[in-house]
């Protein structure tokens, strides 16, 4: 897709794709917001979107929008399914599981009676307040403390050091990000300590390694095929970013106002450019107009300098993220009238072009906080498809061995785990080389091995 706002056209945008070129749309946020939804997801996935703007318009807010947008719409479609194992591929493309997914899968099987699912959470804290906490610069202790018996509290995985360092113990504790990484960072200092939290978690997390740290663990979506149990997906999230996964949590518990703490999104400037617009080395001048093109990756920062003079140093995974809780909270407007959100932070970029207010104390008054710590229970009968994993696995690692060939049964989920991060998986067999083979085979028997073990602790070895 291209899209086009012309100095000399400031109330039009040019928009093109495969079919049509150059159709005329009123140049509006809805418009800009709405174009993904009427653009062929392989589209925006294979060919990207490329801006070509005017130096005028660029200045203006709502050119700085578009390009704001554009960051979005290719970091979320384009990027980033490319360059992560963990992202779902590209509209069109295959790409393996990630093994680090899968493994956890394997190792989160024996405790998956103790898990909740999310759903059952629908409207747990209707009309309550709820503060999402996030990990930016921004990020006030005292001003969370205040708020604390005010509000459903949920907080960003990363926070939580912190926030148990000044002796706060969030509501709930949402986390979306799957490395290891990342839940050493979020949870390692806990050193099985246990938490009067909620968990919220992607259930190929590593929910094994910390869930006597929480007094409720809940599933953000099923995941296995033997789950019986049948819920409607309620979180709504992009990758790279956790605190969409949050929004959506608190939008699903049906909180009331919902107010940011600490999303920055990036860090406010001492000095910056003198004048609106945008700074960084990949847009390009052509022709008297500014081009910005699809990135195949998306280390670099970028400097926005606002209308009122703000100067921003944020990134394209940031900008995706305040990208899209400003559009969700624009299609929320619409259908949720009485709904309010609410942004406290330094940079107030949630705020830009926005129906989202910047946040003050009255929008408490008249407000209680409640949450419901709602359970179920669903037998989860997981050892035929334990025995099973072991049967194809045993037979994959066999034919690995013996040929170096990928046998058929391995190129399809979750068995195709093993090839992560090899660049020419395909869903047709082909030749591994022989450092692939040989971590292939490595993942196979470990997989394997886990697979024994919960057998073997659940009798049924």
């Amino acid at each position: 897709m291209r899209l086009h706002y012309l100095d000399q056209a400031p109330d039009v945008f040019l928009v093109s794709t495969r079919k049509e070129t150059r159709v005329p749309l009123p140049a509006n946020i809805p418009t800009l917001y709405a174009l993904e939804d009427h653009v062929p997801a392989a589209e925006l996935a294979n060919e990207g979107t490329t801006l070509i703007i005017g130096k005028q318009n660029l200045a203006t807010p709502l050119g700085l929008e578009c390009f704001k947008h554009i960051v979005y719409l290719n970091t979320v479609h384009h990027a980033y399914p490319r360059i992560s194992s963990k992202a779902p591929p590209p509209e069109g493309h295959v790409k393996p599981e990630d093994f680090e997914h899968h493994r956890n899968s394997m190792l989160n099987l024996p405790i998956y009676h103790q898990i909740n699912h999310v759903a059952v959470l629908a409207g747990a804290a209707e009309e309550s307040p709820a503060l999402i906490i996030q990990p930016g610069p921004s990020m006030d202790i005292e001003f969370i403390r205040s708020m604390a018996d005010r509000c459903v509290t949920i907080a960003i995985g990363r926070t939580l050091p912190r926030l148990l360092e000044n002796g706060i113990v969030p509501d709930i504790i949402y986390q979306q990000d799957t490395s290891r990484n990342s839940w050493e960072v979020s949870f390692g200092a806990l050193h099985g300590r246990s938490l009067g939290s909620i968990l919220v978690a992607n259930p190929v997390g590593y929910i094994h390694k910390y869930i006597s740290c929480f007094s409720k663990i809940y599933k953000s979506w099923n995941f296995f095929p033997f789950e019986a149990d049948s819920f409607p997906h309620v979180i709504h999230s992009i990758a790279p970013s956790t605190t969409t996964g949050a929004v959506s949590l608190a939008l699903h518990l049906k909180c009331n106002p919902i107010i940011f703490h600490g999303g920055d999104f990036g860090s406010l400037l001492p000095e910056g450019p003198p004048a609106p617009g945008v700074y960084f080395s990949r847009m390009i001048e052509e022709e008297g107009l500014y081009v910005v093109r699809p990135m195949p990756h998306l280390a670099f920062s970028i400097v926005i300098v606002e209308s009122d003079g703000r100067s921003i140093n944020t990134s394209p995974d940031y900008l995706s993220a305040s990208q899209w809780i400003k559009r969700t909270a624009l299609t929320l407007k619409e259908t949720s009238p009485g709904l309010r959100i609410y942004d406290h932070s330094a940079t107030g970029l949630l705020t830009v072009s926005s129906v989202i207010e910047p946040f003050l104390p009255e929008a408490l008054d008249g407000r209680t906080r409640r949450l419901e710590r709602r359970e179920y229970s669903v037998p989860f009968h997981w050892v035929d498809f334990v025995r099973e994993l072991v049967r194809r696995y045993t037979s994959i690692r066999r034919i690995l061995a013996n040929t170096g060939r990928t046998p058929d049964i391995s190129l399809v989920n979750p068995y195709n785990s093993i090839y992560t991060g090899m660049p020419g998986f395909s869903t047709k067999p082909f030749t591994l080389s022989p450092e692939e083979a040989a971590t292939a085979t490595a993942r196979a028997d470990e997989v394997l091995a886990i697979l024994h073990e919960i057998l073997a602790g659940s009798g049924q070895s």
